[in-house]
């Protein structure tokens, strides 16, 4: 059975709007509808917030840059590549390349051995290869010098010496020349006698004006006996004893200036055998190596002085034993050093000459020599000297660089080594030094090719 109100409408369910509101009733719905505006404010605004980033996603994504065209990168690679290859290769091939040649010259020794004469008589004109023996100008250089030094003298012994000294003697006697013999005496005041040591003639005096004016002439007199009692000062007048009682006694006198000196009894010191010996060897060496300095400055560069050569002579020697008073004993050495001396490039030029004709035709230089000289024979007054000479000179044969760079250019290093293998009697051996390595052509710039020869 169906219900009673089944067919009967709905009845309308009542809003707040249809009811007349109360006035408690209109403030409550006024609350409600502003609560209402807010709630529809607050999703107004959510909307709003996402809209906005909708459309700030949108702007961003507009803004973003187109995407790149990709394009490939190996035909740009095989491009550069191939640029650089030919850089290299006409960099390596073209600019660069370089040759270094080290060769070794056949040698070609020739011996020799000769006996040289050399002399200041000769001239160059008489110099000749074919000559046996050779002969060539030589230079005669000499020095001289006199050389005082003093030794100490190590022995001891009892000696007894006499006074020395030197005096004037006068002539006041007449104009005629008077005589003394050695030995004559002469009296000093407190009667101490003193002898000439050699004989002297005492001029004239001479008259002016009926006046007689002295003449003089100084000799050198000695102590009659031995001892420091003689060592007297300088004396005013010595008279003769032996004019004693003669006119001449008065005319004729002397006077010294200076003390007499050296008169002593006791022991000294005196030079042994071996300090005579020793001194001797000291001061001839110390001579002889002054005037080898001296000499040697005055001998030009390319002059050639061999041992023996050369002659030290002692011309004069003085040798005083008697010791000074700090045991010193003295020598005076005079000598004289003489070089004969020749320039070496004289004879090696003829050596050179003599010995090409051991070779066999064709142009050479001489790469070396070797000279032993042996023991000379000179003569120093005539000026000249006789040696002989051995030894070797090493050939090589002239070699045209420029040419030879010209020759080798463009090669490769067969070509290179098949060139010089064709050269026997004027190479030995070759190395080549090609650079960059991985060149192997000499190049065709034959400035740019170095040949070195050993």
């Amino acid at each position: 059975m169906m219900p009673r109100d089944f067919f009967q409408p709905k009845k309308r369910k009542q809003s707040v709007f249809d009811i007349i509101p109360t006035k408690k009733s209109e403030n409550e719905a006024k609350s409600k509808r502003k609560e209402a505006e807010k709630n529809i404010e607050v999703e107004q605004e959510t909307v709003t917030v996402v809209e906005d980033s909708y459309q700030y996603q949108e702007i961003s994504e507009s803004r973003k840059f187109p995407p790149k065209i990709r394009i490939r990168r190996w035909p740009v690679v095989l491009i550069i590549s191939i640029a650089v290859l030919a850089g290299l290769f006409y960099l390596g091939f073209k600019v660069l390349p370089r040759l270094e040649v080290k060769v070794a010259v056949r040698k070609y020794p020739a011996a020799f051995n000769e006996t040289i004469d050399v002399s200041k008589n000769f001239n160059y004109s008489q110099i000749n290869a074919s000559s046996s023996p050779i002969k060539l100008p030589a230079e005669l250089f000499s020095a001289s010098g006199t050389l005082p030094m003093s030794f100490p003298a190590s022995g001891k012994e009892t000696i007894s010496d006499k006074a020395k000294g030197r005096i004037t003697i006068y002539n006041s006697y007449s104009s005629d020349s008077q005589g003394l013999v050695a030995n004559t005496r002469f009296l000093a005041p407190d009667n101490k006698i003193f002898h000439l040591i050699k004989a002297v003639t005492v001029p004239g005096a001479k008259i002016q004006e009926g006046k007689i004016i002295p003449s003089s002439i100084e000799a050198d007199v000695i102590a009659d006996q031995a001892g420091p009692d003689y060592n007297i000062g300088p004396v005013a007048k010595f008279t003769i004893p032996g004019f004693k009682g003669s006119p001449k006694y008065e005319g004729f006198y002397a006077k010294s200036d200076q003390s007499m000196t050296g008169g002593y009894v006791g022991e000294a010191a005196v030079p042994t055998d071996k300090d005579l010996s020793d001194a001797k060897t000291k001061i001839r060496q110390t001579l002889e190596d002054s005037l080898k300095i001296n000499i040697l400055s005055q001998i030009p560069a390319d002059f050639k002085i061999i041992d023996g050569s050369f002659k030290f002579e002692v011309l004069k020697e003085t040798i005083d034993k008697k010791a000074d008073q700090n045991g010193n004993f003295n020598i005076v050495l005079q000598a004289q050093l003489k070089i004969i001396a020749f320039k070496e490039k004289d004879l090696k030029d003829i050596l050179i000459i003599k010995s090409l004709s051991q070779l066999a035709a064709g142009d050479y230089d001489a790469a070396d020599t070797s000279i032993e000289y042996g023991v000379p024979r000179p003569d120093f007054n005539k000026g000249e000297m006789s040696f002989p000479v051995k030894g070797q000179i090493i050939f090589k044969r002239k070699i045209d660089l420029n040419e030879l760079r010209r020759q080798i250019s463009g090669k490769n290093d067969l070509a290179l080594k098949t060139f010089f293998l064709n050269l026997p009697d004027l190479i030995e051996k070759a190395e080549f030094s090609f650079w960059p390595r991985y060149v192997k052509t000499a190049p065709n710039n034959v400035g740019k090719i170095k040949i070195i020869l050993q």
